[in-house]
């Protein structure tokens, strides 16, 4: 048996658990992008009735940044895994310090989601 087998096996299951989020985002971003012609088809008929829209550049530049922080998130969550593998092995106690990512991305979702809703209530 492998010593701090329960251990190992966690910290895969977290790891893995990042990169789908990791991937969720990224199809997020990927799909944004793709539906730039349904929002500007919707957009030519908001203009047309005086409602502000965003503009190609805004859905483009939401689509990159969306895939770029799912793709620091993937190799933060690679570092963190090799990390915490480290430590299990490791017999020195070490204090946790794993709660900056998710703290992080949770902002970040947290302003990505203001501001679609924003968006989606015509406030942008």
């Amino acid at each position: 048996m492998i010593p701090s087998y329960t251990d190992h096996s966690a910290n895969e299951r977290t790891f893995l658990a990042w990169i789908r989020t990791g991937l969720t985002i990224m199809a997020l971003g990927f799909v944004i992008e793709r539906l730039d012609l349904l929002l500007a088809s919707l957009g030519r008929t908001a203009q047309a009735e005086g409602t502000p829209t965003m503009g190609q550049a805004e859905i483009h530049g939401l689509s990159v940044g969306l895939v770029s922080l799912a793709i620091v998130l993937i190799v933060g969550a690679g570092y963190r895994f090799v990390d915490i593998n480290r430590a299990i092995d490791d017999q020195e106690v070490r204090p946790f310090r794993g709660t900056l990512m998710p703290l992080g991305m949770a902002l970040v979702l947290l302003a990505v989601g203001v501001l679609l809703l924003l968006y989606l209530l015509h406030l942008v």
